[in-house]
């Protein structure tokens, strides 16, 4: 995924995966930025995601390997202060 700049870091370009088969335990290693790391089912995902990560999602359901999401005040990130 493309996105255009939401921020004073400029542009971005996400990458997703489709893991198929997992062992082992997730671990949060950014603890600074996320504060709980959890699995849920794709149909019953939190209310509380990032924006892009949710769209990115919408989009791998319908089939869209690429996507780009341009600036809009709605996909800014709400932790960070302005």
């Amino acid at each position: 995924m493309y996105r255009a700049k939401h921020d004073e870091t400029d542009q971005r370009v996400d990458f997703f995966f489709v893991v198929e088969k997992w062992s082992g335990e997730v671990e949060n290693t950014e603890p600074h930025k996320c504060d709980d790391l959890r699995w849920f089912s794709i149909n019953k995902l939190p209310e509380n995601m990032m924006h892009h990560v949710r769209y990115a999602l919408e989009c791998y359901q319908k089939g869209i390997d690429y996507s780009e999401l341009p600036f809009n005040e709605l996909f800014l990130n709400p932790n960070t202060k302005k």
